[in-house]
């Protein structure tokens, strides 16, 4: 891999609740990561929903790791705003990694060694480690293939970890 190139343990790919979930996960076993999110925390819930668009499930359901959604209804559904707060809340409450306003544009078997070289529009990051949690692959800005079907374009051995 030819010039700077950051080096980073993990590298997480999206910012939503699955990314910010795995940037938990790998800071309780002290691994070193970083997310990279295209927009910013909660994207897709900022921008690619209606206005009037609420969380599916009631409020009780709402929690990630460590941070239940906070609400005086239980039994009611938070509106797309209060998700994106909640989002927002939970990445500053894990101290999240995120660098927000990084586009990925290419990820790709970068040594022999098995490590992973990232292409963004900032630079190149080599990592040991990449997660996709971004629900889909965008090409030229436009929403793609879901990684089911991404997956079979990426290099390396992917393993897939079935959801506990």
């Amino acid at each position: 891999m030819a010039g700077n190139v950051e080096k980073v343990e993990t590298v997480v790919i999206g910012g939503g609740h699955a990314g910010l979930t795995m940037s938990y996960s790998l800071s309780q076993v002290g691994r070193e990561h970083v997310i990279l999110e295209r927009g910013r925390v909660g994207e897709r819930w900022r921008s690619e929903r209606w206005d009037s668009f609420h969380f599916q499930f009631p409020n009780w359901t709402i929690e990630l790791p460590g941070y239940k959604y906070q609400c005086a209804d239980p039994d009611a559904f938070a509106p797309g705003h209060e998700v994106v707060g909640f989002l927002d809340g939970y990445a500053g409450f894990i101290n999240a990694p995120v660098r927000c306003g990084v586009t990925v544009m290419s990820l790709e078997q970068g040594s022999r060694e098995g490590r992973y070289l990232i292409r963004t529009q900032n630079g190149s990051i080599e990592a040991g480690t990449c997660s996709d949690r971004h629900g889909s692959i965008s090409r030229a800005g436009t929403s793609g293939d879901r990684c089911r079907g991404s997956r079979r374009r990426l290099p390396g051995p992917f393993k897939q970890v079935p959801r506990s």
